[in-house]
């Protein structure tokens, strides 16, 4: 099991001072998953020193090849389930489409997208002080997101719907109103879904950081996901235990 921290858009404070490793505490505690894990800060957030200049670019594509790089350094080999949020949601599909043959399976909690806020391009986002620029001219390698999905269990969880209606628009520049914004933000998750073949659950009342508002939640998703990997059956979400947890599975 991976865990992939992200930046919260609805955290306060500086970006440097968010722990994408240790956000996951309260998630792991309510987890029945018995299975090794690892959880790290990338470059250039928290603890981690800052990303070489010329890599800091590099976004999704340097972030998933970090990612390699540290599971073989640890001596991970086997395929791993990826936990991802935010713009850790990112990193793990780019990872996915890098290494299949690492990928057993994938959560990816809220993803932000690449373009959010009508039909403009974001400004790119940094990660803290020396960290890498996610930057949709630089990060999106057409060529690598054609390469398939790997086939394995996947579920994109998104947060609530009406989340961004209490979302202070001073903390955003964005040339929509929130209403719109919110709908926006839950257009692209469903994309992110279509995008990996996935099954689709919806937070309740969870803010950006699901992992921290419902504990419960990805908990039950991230079981079912790690279930279905290893006994390499499909992927089976109960709606009521769902809905109990927290959320609503999207049926098709």
């Amino acid at each position: 099991m991976v865990y992939l921290g992200g930046l919260s858009l609805d955290d306060p404070g500086d970006d440097h001072d968010i722990d994408p490793g240790n956000e996951w505490r309260f998630m792991i505690a309510e987890s029945g998953v018995s299975t090794a894990t690892v959880r790290y800060d990338r470059a250039g957030v928290a603890r981690s020193d800052p990303a070489p200049e010329h890599l800091r670019p590099g976004g999704a594509v340097a972030a998933a090849a970090e990612l390699q790089r540290l599971l073989s350094a640890v001596g991970v080999a086997e395929p791993v389930v990826l936990v991802g949020h935010s713009l850790g949601a990112r990193v793990a599909e780019m990872f996915a489409r890098d290494h299949p043959e690492r990928t057993a399976g994938a959560v990816l909690i809220d993803p932000t997208p690449y373009r959010f806020g009508g039909d403009r391009e974001d400004s790119h986002r940094r990660e803290g002080r020396g960290g890498r620029i996610f930057d949709e001219r630089f990060d999106v390698d057409p060529a690598a997101y054609h390469r398939p999905f790997p086939p394995v269990p996947v579920v994109v969880l998104a947060s609530a719907v009406g989340r961004w209606l209490h979302t202070p628009a001073e903390r955003y520049t964005l040339p929509i109103p929130m209403a719109e914004a919110d709908k926006l933000w839950q257009r692209r998750q469903r994309e992110a879904a279509e995008r990996v073949a996935a099954v689709q659950v919806i937070a309740h009342t969870a803010g950006h950081a699901v992992h921290r508002d419902a504990p419960a939640l990805v908990a039950r998703v991230v079981e079912a996901v790690v279930l279905a990997a290893q006994q390499s059956g499909g992927l089976v979400l109960d709606p009521d235990e769902i809905d109990h947890a927290g959320g609503r599975l999207v049926l098709a």
